[in-house]
């Protein structure tokens, strides 16, 4: 996992959650009433997931939005590992971005912002300074911040809205 956000002891208990999963076998994902759940290919070529009866490619760095009640089914050809985030619908809402170059990201006020290397390095300019991040490592976004990605790299931008 990487972050969670309003978290407690048990692990279905939380206003929002970013993780990365291998998925090495087939078979059907968790059931999760009333989260809204957004999945990114990171790596491996390709997976099959069956979504409410409808099959969906899911391509390497393409982010899939879908409900967590659905009824989802994943097919592995090879072991993939997957970038997730999962918010509780009536608390907040995510969105996720990929980048592949230079881009300048603004994080509203009343978001919390996290940019996420998903291949490669990847380069964030902060108001404090630069950070640089490599495959899967995190930096916490609270003001507009510069992400450079690096040669053939990609980063995940997530920003995450809650409700008051």
């Amino acid at each position: 996992m990487i972050a969670t956000g309003r978290f407690s002891r048990s692990s279905a208990d939380f206003d929002w959650r970013l993780s990365v999963a291998d998925v090495s076998t087939s078979g059907a994902f968790s059931t999760l009433p009333g989260v809204d759940r957004v999945i990114t290919l990171a790596d491996g070529p390709g997976l099959l997931l069956t979504i409410d009866g409808h099959e969906h490619t899911l391509d390497p760095f393409r982010p899939l939005p879908f409900a967590g009640e659905a009824s989802t089914e994943c097919h592995v050809v090879e072991p993939t590992r997957d970038f997730n985030v999962m918010t509780r619908r009536d608390v907040c809402a995510a969105s996720v971005t990929v980048c592949s170059g230079t881009e300048v990201i603004a994080v509203p006020l009343d978001s919390i912002g996290y940019v996420i290397s998903l291949k490669g390095q990847v380069e964030v300019q902060l108001s404090r300074g630069a950070v640089i991040l490599n495959q899967f490592d995190t930096v916490l976004v609270t003001d507009a911040s510069e992400v450079r990605v690096r040669d053939d790299g990609r980063a995940a931008v997530v920003q995450i809205g809650c409700r008051s």
